[in-house]
C-alpha cells in the first residue's frame, strides 16, 4: 500500500515538474519569438519623431510644423519636448466612482500623478494632508493640471513656492486636483467627496471657464470606455490577468498580440483630442452664439459655486473661484501659433461668445467676493502665453500664480 502511494506521489511530482518545465519552455519560446518579430523589433528600434509628438498630443493646429513648437518651448531641447508631450499623452483615463473618470496613477520623468488623483508638484507634500500645514487644493481642468509642462512648473507649484517665500515658511502645501476635461460639476463632486472623507483643505481654488462652455449642456465628457484603476491589493491577480501597470509574461504578451491581430481589442480606447471631439455635437447643437444656451451655462456654474460654498462653510474652507484666461477671448491672436481669427476656433467658438457674456458678470450680477476675474490677464503681454492653443506657458502659469498669491493675501485667506 505504501509503495502504491509512493508511486502516486512520484507521478504527481513528475507531472507537476513537466508542467512547470513546459510552461517555462513556452515563455522562452514566446520571448525568442518576440526578439525576431518584425513589428516588435521595429517598435523597439524606432524613436519618437517630432511629428509623433504632434500627432499624439493635441497639436493638430500646428500642421506638423515642429519648428513652431520649438519656438514656443525655446527653453527646452527637441528631445525634451517630444518625450514630455508623449508622456503627457500617455495619460489615458481610469474610471472614478465619484467623478466618472480621471488621470491614472502615473510616474514619469515629467508627469507624476498620485494614486489619490492629484498631480505632484515641486517639493510635493505627502498625502494625507498634515493639519499643521496650510493646505490648499487647486481644482480645474487640464489647464490647472498643467498639460504640456512638467510637474514643477504648474500653477500649483508656482503658487506653493511663492506663498512659502512670502510667508517665510515651508508649511504651505499645495495639492493639484486639476483633471483634464473637468467641468465645475465634477469639481464640485470631487470637493464634496474629499470633505466627506475627512480631507477638507484650508483653502480651495477653482479655475474655471473653458470646459464649462465647451461641454455646453452641463454633462461631463463621455469617458464610458475608461479603464478600471489597478487594485494594488491584488497584485497576483493583476499579473495573472496581465492588467495595466503590471509585468506580463511572454506568453501573455504573445496571446495579447494574437488576440489584437484577430481584430479584437483587449483594452479601452481613449479619445484625447480635446478640441475636435464633442460627444454631443449634432444637428440639434445650438449655434455657438446662442444666448439662452450661454446664459444657461453661466447659471449652472453659479449653481455649482453656491453648492460648493455651502459645503465649504460647514467645513470651514476658504474659497476662491477664478475665471480663467483663455486664447478664445481677450487675447491677441497675432501672438498665437494656432488661431488667426475667430473662424479658426471651430467647436471652441462657443467659449468666445460665452466669455463675452461672462466677462463682467461678477459686477453686473453680484457674483460675490470670492470670485476673481482673470479673463483679461495676459491681454497686454507681447509674447506667446499658450503652449498648444489652450494650455499655459511656464511664465504665464507663474503670472497666474502670482495674482492668486496676492489675492489670497489681500483677502486675508492666508498669512
Amino acid at each position: 500500500m505504501a509503495q502504491k502511494i509512493s508511486r502516486t506521489y512520484a507521478m504527481i511530482g513528475i507531472l507537476f515538474l513537466n508542467t512547470v518545465l513546459m510552461f517555462a519552455a513556452c515563455n522562452v519560446a514566446a520571448w525568442v519569438y518576440g526578439l525576431f518579430d518584425e513589428d516588435d523589433a521595429d517598435a523597439e528600434v524606432d524613436q519618437p519623431t517630432p511629428n509623433a509628438a504632434l500627432e499624439v498630443y493635441w497639436l493638430g493646429a500646428l500642421g506638423g510644423d515642429f519648428d513652431d513648437l520649438q519656438e514656443i518651448y525655446d527653453y527646452r531641447s527637441s528631445s525634451e519636448i517630444i518625450w514630455m508631450l508623449l508622456e503627457t499623452a500617455n495619460l489615458t483615463k481610469v474610471c472614478d466612482d465619484v467623478t466618472g473618470f480621471r488621470e491614472p496613477e502615473y510616474h514619469g520623468q515629467y508627469v507624476n500623478v498620485h494614486e489619490v488623483g492629484f498631480r505632484y508638484g515641486a517639493e510635493q507634500v505627502p498625502w494625507p494632508p498634515d493639519p499643521d500645514n496650510l493646505n490648499i487644493y487647486l481644482f480645474g481642468g487640464s489647464t490647472a493640471f498643467g498639460y504640456g509642462e512638467a510637474d514643477e512648473f504648474t500653477i500649483s507649484s508656482h503658487l506653493q513656492r511663492q506663498l512659502r517665500e512670502e510667508l517665510g515658511t515651508d508649511r504651505v502645501a499645495l495639492y493639484n486636483f486639476g483633471r483634464t476635461f473637468y467641468i465645475s460639476l465634477q469639481e464640485r463632486w470631487l470637493f464634496e467627496q474629499l470633505v466627506a472623507d475627512g480631507f477638507a483643505p484650508d483653502v480651495a481654488i477653482f479655475l474655471d471657464g473653458l470646459n464649462d462652455f465647451f461641454y455646453w449642456n452641463g454633462e461631463p465628457a463621455d469617458y464610458s470606455n475608461c479603464a478600471p484603476p489597478v487594485d494594488k491589493s491584488q497584485r497576483w491577480q493583476n499579473t495573472l490577468t496581465c492588467q495595466a501597470d503590471e509585468v506580463c509574461l511572454p506568453v501573455q504578451d504573445l496571446a495579447n498580440d494574437l488576440f489584437d491581430a484577430s481584430g479584437s481589442t483587449s483594452g479601452s480606447t481613449d479619445a484625447t483630442v480635446w478640441g475636435t471631439i464633442d460627444y454631443r455635437l449634432n444637428a440639434e447643437t445650438p449655434p455657438a452664439d446662442d444666448e439662452p444656451t450661454l446664459r444657461g451655462i453661466i447659471e449652472r456654474w453659479d449653481e455649482n459655486r453656491a453648492l460648493i460654498e455651502a459645503t465649504a462653510q460647514d467645513a470651514g474652507v476658504a474659497l476662491l473661484f477664478v475665471k480663467q484666461p483663455t486664447p478664445f477671448y481677450a487675447h491677441d491672436l497675432e501672438l498665437n501659433y494656432f488661431y488667426d481669427s475667430i473662424e479658426d476656433f471651430g467647436d471652441r467658438e462657443r467659449i468666445h461668445w460665452g466669455y463675452q457674456l461672462w466677462d463682467g458678470a461678477d459686477e453686473a450680477e453680484g457674483e460675490g467676493e470670492n470670485v476673481l476675474n482673470l479673463i483679461h490677464l495676459g491681454e497686454e503681454v507681447d509674447e506667446p502665453i499658450y503652449l498648444d492653443g489652450t494650455h499655459y506657458t511656464i511664465d504665464f502659469m507663474d503670472e497666474i500664480a502670482a495674482v492668486l498669491r496676492d489675492e489670497l493675501l489681500r483677502r486675508g485667506v492666508v498669512g
